[in-house]
């Protein structure tokens, strides 16, 4: 039998300390990939328990509308003193807090097209008057106002032929970072950002006033739950009929009835 060399032994030696080396990796490895899953499982079950909470706190304010609507099925009044109101919700461990509004007195941006079929939306002139007024009304360049409803009504409808003073795909190709417009209806107001003209002062301005609804309707104010400081929406639709202080005015007497 022939006996290792020193040399030997400590190849051998040192084979075993680096197969210790590697498991001792691949453990560790394994013990952050573990880790990482357990957190990600985590996250998702927070992720799911706050759209639950959501989801409750939804239904429990369509029943609350619902009793609301039931006192006079024929109109949505301030009856109740419902309306921009805090309802506190308990959940396990604290409470969340809900806040009932009336979606229809905003400005809603699909209503820039009319859905001349479905999932074809063509421009609405009306409706850009209106917003451009709202925006004037705001403060913002009349010739920015325009060329902003112009671009933001480019930009839902199913066509790639700019409107007046609008911009489509050959605008957004040539703005750094390129992209192209939607057309299709808004999902969300955020959405108004990447338009054109759209800088975030504007945007700012125009926030408050401005909604997104599943329809494209023209816009419909509901004056029985209009506040006075909404004045600006109600002389919008009636551009030099009234101005934002008769419209003021005239929302504070239905306040104080």
């Amino acid at each position: 039998m022939k006996r290792q060399t020193r040399g030997e032994r400590g190849a051998a030696l040192l084979s075993v300390l680096l197969l210790v080396a590697v498991m001792a990796v691949i453990a560790a490895t394994a013990l952050d990939r573990l880790t990482l899953a357990t957190r990600i499982a985590g996250s998702a079950a927070t992720v799911d328990q706050g759209r639950a909470y959501a989801f409750a706190a939804e239904q429990i304010a369509l029943r609350r509308v619902a009793d609301l609507v039931g006192r006079d099925p024929a109109k949505l009044t301030l009856a109740g003193n419902w309306l921009g109101r805090d309802f506190t919700l308990p959940l396990p461990g604290g409470e969340g807090q809900a806040k009932l509004g009336d979606a229809n007195n905003c400005f809603n941006l699909n209503s820039l097209v009319a859905e001349t079929i479905p999932g074809r939306f063509s421009q609405r002139s009306a409706a850009m008057r209106q917003f451009g007024e709202l925006m004037i009304l705001l403060g913002i360049d009349s010739g920015e106002a325009q060329a902003i409803a112009g671009a933001a009504a480019d930009w839902i409808d199913s066509d790639s032929n700019e409107g007046r003073l609008g911009a489509e795909d050959n605008v957004y190709r040539s703005m750094q970072g390129a992209y192209l417009p939607a057309n299709r209806k808004m999902a969300d107001v955020s959405e108004l950002r990447a338009v054109r003209g759209v800088t975030p002062k504007i945007y700012a301005r125009l926030r408050p006033w401005i909604c997104v609804l599943p329809v494209t309707d023209p816009v419909k104010l509901n004056v029985n739950t209009l506040a006075p400081e909404q004045a600006p929406l109600v002389a919008m639709l009636l551009p030099g009929e009234i101005g934002i202080a008769d419209a003021r005015a005239a929302l504070a007497a239905c306040w104080l009835r």
